[in-house]
């Protein structure tokens, strides 16, 4: 799986849930219209970092429910609270799912001890089928790009909440 060391932009994420579907090259100047990534750049650029980097890593198989995969996007605040949802709005997960919405949750405060204190970050988790939950990605908050997902867009960020469905 691919993934950028500064954002993935739309047309890799759609790819990906869509094979087949063609992907525009060379990269990233046809991603003029990714608002997302145009942000990510501009933000780069002022902060005088002047390439982006392509990593690879081994594709992981999720565990399903509905047809979509099994991740949680945790919400850290700059003391290591939480809010914690389901990354896909289309689908609700049932209550079998909290555990492992808690653990990304913990997951992610751990993550906290890595991060500068003053950056608030979002983290994405996925589930295997054998149940373990594993890091993805992280990224920013939603006043910085990162979808809030089952949240509100004005939810409080760090309430301690686990929202599996809209």
């Amino acid at each position: 799986m691919w993934r950028w060391s500064l954002c993935a932009p739309i047309e890799v994420k759609a790819a990906m849930s869509h094979p087949g579907l063609l992907v525009r090259m060379p990269w990233p100047i046809d991603a003029t219209d990714d608002k997302r990534f145009r942000a990510i750049l501009n933000d780069a650029d002022a902060a005088g970092i002047t390439a982006t980097t392509a990593i690879v890593r081994p594709w992981v198989v999720a565990a399903a429910e509905g047809g979509y995969p099994v991740e949680f996007r945790v919400f850290v605040t700059t003391t290591g609270a939480t809010s914690t949802t389901s990354y896909y709005t289309q689908r609700p997960l049932g209550t079998r799912w909290l555990p492992f919405a808690h653990e990304a949750a913990r997951l992610a405060s751990l993550l906290r001890l890595h991060v500068d204190k003053e950056v608030e970050f979002s983290a994405d988790f996925l589930v295997t089928p054998d149940g373990k939950v594993l890091l993805i990605e992280g990224g920013p908050t939603p006043q910085f790009g990162a979808d809030p997902c089952c949240l509100a867009a004005d939810h409080p960020m760090g309430d301690g909440a686990v929202v599996l469905s809209l």
